[in-house]
């Protein structure tokens, strides 16, 4: 396959691996959805291999808004999770 900017190829592989990785990662993200406003920020439940997990609405995401498909929502689940802004949750 053919990799584009010019890459070296090492560097080509390895972000062809992390993408794979993060493509994968979604695939395991379910049930995204607002939780309750926590000191002033918005706040989304999900789950991850169905473990409930919470995330904060902060910094790049602070401004994404939940509903537009459910792969839109997983993405930004998974952003949040990325971002060290997400934690797992007491399921109730």
């Amino acid at each position: 396959m053919k990799r584009g900017f010019g890459l070296n190829p090492l560097v080509a592989e390895l972000v062809s691996a992390a993408q794979e990785s993060v493509v994968r990662l979604r695939a395991r993200i379910a049930d995204v959805k607002y939780g309750p406003i926590e000191s002033n920020e918005d706040v989304i439940a999900f789950r991850v291999d169905g473990k409930l997990y919470k995330g904060v609405l902060r910094g790049r995401n602070a401004c994404l808004v939940l509903g537009g498909s459910p792969l839109a929502d997983a993405s930004i689940a998974l952003r949040v999770l990325v971002d060290g802004d997400a934690c797992p949750a007491v399921d109730k």
